[in-house]
């Protein structure tokens, strides 16, 4: 498996993953908590999730996702991350206790 370019992050290293190297059937569940990995925007996109409905637009353009309904905030953020308009932010230091792969 490729991993992202690790990034230094002001002392604390991390990855960016997207689906094109972690696939969405791998992508472990997003838990909101500090220092937990984190859907991060991509290609200019502003994306809004909120009680499960998705908003993505860029530079007034509207995505097809945009004004779509999910189950959960999870599965809008990953239907998101899996047509490009997220990464995911991981904290190389505990990237594996999150699910994630590490160096």
């Amino acid at each position: 498996m490729t991993l992202p370019d690790l990034n230094p992050g002001h002392g604390k290293p991390y990855r960016v993953w997207t689906a094109d190297l972690l696939p969405v059937e791998q992508l472990p569940r997003l838990e909101p908590a500090p220092g937990s990995p984190a859907p991060v925007t991509r290609d200019g996109w502003t994306v809004i999730v909120e009680n499960g409905h998705l908003w993505a637009d860029r530079d007034g353009v509207q995505h097809q996702l945009h004004d779509s309904s999910y189950a959960s905030d999870n599965d809008a953020h990953r239907a998101a991350y899996s047509a490009g308009l997220l990464g995911v932010m991981v904290y190389e230091h505990n990237a594996r206790e999150h699910g994630f792969p590490a160096a």
